[in-house]
C-alpha cells in the first residue's frame, strides 16, 4: 500500500489503515516529510514499513530516472523487492 496524498492529510489517512492490512502487506508513503508519516505507519501497521521521499516534484509523469530517498522503518527484507523494482526503473 502506497500512501501518496497531500501532506496535511498523510498521517490521518495512515491512521485509518490501522487494523486493515494483512501482516505481510508493505506499507509505505511517498511524501516529502518523513518523521510524522513514518511514526504513524509504524503505529498503524505491524508489518513491513518504509518511508519514501521523492526528490522530484508533482509535475513528473514517471518514476523513471527519478531519485527517491529510502527511510527504513521495519522489515527491510520484506520490501527489498520494491526498492529493487524502483532501481530497475532507473
Amino acid at each position: 500500500v502506497v500512501v501518496s496524498v497531500p501532506i496535511a492529510t498523510t498521517t490521518a489517512i495512515i491512521a485509518e489503515l490501522k487494523g486493515r492490512l494483512d501482516e505481510g502487506t508493505i506499507l509505505c508513503d511517498l511524501t516529502s516529510i518523513k518523521r510524522e508519516p513514518l511514526a504513524a505507519m509504524l503505529e498503524a501497521h505491524s508489518g513491513p514499513v518504509v518511508g519514501l521521499h521523492p526528490m522530484f516534484g508533482p509535475d513528473v509523469s514517471s518514476f523513471a530516472k527519478q531519485l527517491i530517498v529510502v527511510c527504513d522503518g521495519r522489515g527491510p527484507e520484506s520490501y527489498r523487492w520494491l526498492l529493487d523494482q524502483f532501481a530497475l526503473w532507473g
